[in-house]
C-alpha cells in the first residue's frame, strides 16, 4: 500500500497538470512531509529476538526456579526488568527506533507485573491481588508516559482493569478504570496511537458498565442518583 508522500506525489503531479499548483512549488511541499516510518527487516528481528530472548529466560528460571536461592531469585528478576529497560533506554538515545523501544518498554511493564507477584512467592508476603495489579498498572503507566509508548500504555490499562476484577466490583470500590480510560484516550490522542485509543475506549464502556450494574443492584435507579456522592 502506497503510503502518503508517495499519493501526495501523484496528487501533485496531477494538479500541476491542471494548472492548480504551480510547479515551483512542488518540491517545498513534498519536503515538508515527512516519510512514513517503515518497519525494516533489522527492527523486526529485534524485536522478535528481544520477545524469544525473554521467553528464553522465563522458561529457563521456571525450569530451575526450585534450585535457586531466595535471593538468587529475586536478582534474576531485578536484573531482567533493568536490561529491558537498559535496551529499552539504548533503543530511544537518538529516536530513530521507535518501533524497538515501544516493544521494550511494553515487555518491561509485563515483567514488572510479574516480577510483584513472584517477590511475593519467593519472600512468602502475603498480599492483595488487587493492590498488586493496580500498583503494576501504575509503574506501566509512568513507563508509557517516560517513554511515549503506547503499548505501555496498553498493558497499563489492561492491568488495571484485571485489578478491578480483582478486587470485585460487588464491593463498590473498583473504579479506577473509569478514571484510567479517559487519560489513556488523551494520550492516545496526542500520540496518535490507534491500539491506545482502542484499549481506552474497551477499558471506558467496562468500567462505565461494571459500575452501573453495581449502582443498579445494590440501590436500584435511585444508586445512580448517589453514585457521584459515593464516589466522592
Amino acid at each position: 500500500m502506497a503510503g502518503y508522500k508517495d499519493r501526495l506525489q501523484a496528487d501533485l503531479d496531477r494538479w500541476i497538470d491542471q494548472g492548480l499548483v504551480p510547479a515551483g512549488n512542488r518540491t517545498a511541499i513534498l519536503s515538508s512531509v515527512a516519510d512514513g516510518r517503515r518497519v525494516d527487516a533489522s527492527v523486526a528481528l529485534a524485536v522478535i529476538g528481544a520477545l524469544l530472548l525473554g521467553v528464553a529466560a522465563i522458561a529457563f528460571i521456571a525450569a530451575n526456579w526450585d534450585v535457586i536461592p531466595r535471593l538468587a531469585r529475586f536478582g534474576l528478576i531485578l536484573s531482567l526488568f533493568l536490561a529491558v529497560i537498559g535496551a529499552a533506554t539504548w533503543s530511544a538515545r537518538d529516536g530513530a527506533r521507535p518501533i524497538l523501544t515501544n516493544t521494550l518498554l511494553s515487555v518491561a511493564a509485563l515483567i514488572y507485573a510479574g516480577a510483584i507477584g513472584l517477590t511475593g512467592q519467593i519472600f512468602d508476603i502475603a498480599g492483595d491481588p488487587q493492590r498488586a495489579l493496580r500498583s503494576a498498572g501504575l509503574a506501566a503507566a509512568l513507563l508509557a508516559v517516560a517513554g511515549r509508548s503506547s503499548g505501555a500504555g496498553v498493558a497499563a490499562l489492561a492491568l488495571i482493569g484485571l485489578g478491578e476484577f480483582a478486587g470485585g466490583f460487588e464491593t463498590g470500590t473498583s473504579r479506577w478504570l473509569i478514571f484510567a480510560a479517559p487519560v489513556g484516550m488523551a494520550l492516545a490522542w496526542f500520540w496518535n496511537s490507534k491500539p491506545l485509543a482502542h484499549m481506552a475506549a474497551l477499558s471506558l464502556i467496562v468500567g462505565l458498565l461494571s459500575a452501573l450494574s453495581f449502582y443498579e443492584q445494590t440501590w436500584g435507579a435511585a444508586g445512580l442518583i448517589a453514585a457521584p456522592q459515593v464516589c466522592s
